[in-house]
């Protein structure tokens, strides 16, 4: 299962697992779990292992 959706920091995501376990996930700036960055300066963040979420910066100076 592959999940990509943006989130700005602040945001808390409750995901779900295959088990029925949620996982709550706070994204701080400073301490996300980058996995790797894209081209396009995405962060993609590793939870467990290998699940793999996409989280995009907010642009500076855009409100939300």
């Amino acid at each position: 299962l592959s999940v990509s959706t943006s989130v700005n920091f602040g945001d808390t995501l409750l995901l779900s697992t295959e088990k029925g376990r949620i996982l709550k996930l706070k994204i701080d700036e400073g301490k996300i779990p980058v996995a790797k960055r894209t081209a396009m300066g995405e962060q993609l963040i590793k939870i467990e292992g290998d699940k793999v979420i996409k989280a995009t910066k907010p642009k500076a100076g855009s409100s939300q």
